[in-house]
């Protein structure tokens, strides 16, 4: 069954009468904010190897890394569109209830803030990107600071193939899912609490074959890839891929750094290296450090490496004794169950 704009829930502002311009002008003042003071002191490393990744980084003028921009070759081959466009069946625009005052609340917080907004009538309409993961197609993964509690996971929409016709520029949502958070939620605070900025909640039915699910396949890294691909829903538009100027900068154990465009609302989205892989999962853009004797430093994008993200996630599912069998039933046979049986 399609799912028109005119069916989304009535409390919901309808952005489709709207032109792409005054879309973007509306939803930027309602956008989520992560504080990202703490990503200033996290340190980068490792430039790569100096006939692929380091033609940019996170040090160079703006005019500087415009000229090296400039010389490189913007040909993308069918079969990376192609596949990126299969991946990207996965990726889904999400709405739902919050405030930005819940990105800076300590986690003991978090839920008290929530019910004191909840009772004052503040909560509002944001927006944000999210994926299945797992072959059993039952969980999604977004941002911690997309859906930081299970309470705002209840009001959540999730929309698979929402796109925009190019003829008729219609917007439509062919699949409009739930999430149960009542039957699996795991999370971990925003970067400003130290935390990796994601969350895994529960579908509430298992996602159609159609729209496939993301995997991480254990055989790579951040460290590998050149450019980052990601499929989004910037601003709670229909779905956007990047596909130019989508350079790797850097990376630190726990984090990469990448000049791929996103905007408020990409929030929770995964990432691609050249090969297809899944390498991490974005978070925050306007990413800015100026070192001590530098005048300046350009913006970057900056996401978690996904291998520490399904560590972490790991650990969490040992914390709450959870079994082999429990595994499998919600993620399938793959990374998750691996790290657990590291």
């Amino acid at each position: 069954m399609d799912h028109e704009e005119s069916e989304l829930p009535e409390d919901f502002e309808d952005f489709s009468h709207l032109s792409n311009e005054d879309e973007l002008d509306f939803l930027a003042k309602q956008m989520l904010k992560p504080n990202v003071g703490v990503i200033k002191d996290i340190p980068t490393e490792d430039k790569g190897d100096e006939d692929t990744l380091a033609i940019i980084d996170d040090s160079m003028s703006s005019m500087k890394i415009f000229d090296k921009l400039a010389q490189i070759n913007q040909l993308v081959d069918h079969s990376i569109v192609a596949e990126l466009i299969k991946l990207g069946k996965s990726v889904a625009h999400m709405r739902m209830k919050g405030h930005s005052s819940l990105n800076s609340a300590k986690p003991s917080q978090v839920k008290r803030t929530w019910d004191r907004l909840k009772e004052n009538n503040e909560l509002k309409t944001y927006v944000g990107t999210g994926w299945i993961f797992g072959s059993e197609r039952k969980v999604l993964m977004t941002n911690n600071h997309v859906l930081p509690l299970p309470e705002a996971a209840e009001t959540a929409t999730i929309h698979f193939d929402y796109l925009k016709d190019f003829r008729t520029g219609k917007k439509t949502t062919k699949k409009l899912m739930r999430l149960a958070p009542e039957k699996l939620f795991f999370t971990s605070p925003v970067l400003s609490q130290g935390g990796l900025d994601y969350t895994v909640v529960a579908l509430e039915e298992v996602a159609e074959e159609e729209y496939g699910f993301l995997e991480y396949d254990g055989d790579h890294t951040a460290k590998d890839a050149n450019r980052i691909y990601v499929p989004q829903h910037p601003r709670g538009r229909t779905k956007t891929y990047v596909f130019h100027n989508n350079f790797k900068v850097n990376q630190s154990d726990d984090y990469v750094t990448y000049t791929s465009d996103t905007e408020g609302g990409s929030s929770g989205s995964p990432l691609f290296d050249e090969k297809m892989r899944l390498i991490g999962i974005h978070h925050v853009g306007n990413y800015r450090d100026t070192p001590e004797g530098s005048w300046s430093r350009m913006n970057t994008n900056l996401g978690s490496r996904i291998e520490v993200v399904l560590r972490n996630l790991a650990d969490q599912l040992i914390e709450e004794e959870w079994t082999e069998d429990q595994i499998k039933e919600w993620f399938g046979e793959g990374s998750v169950l691996r790290m657990f049986n590291e």
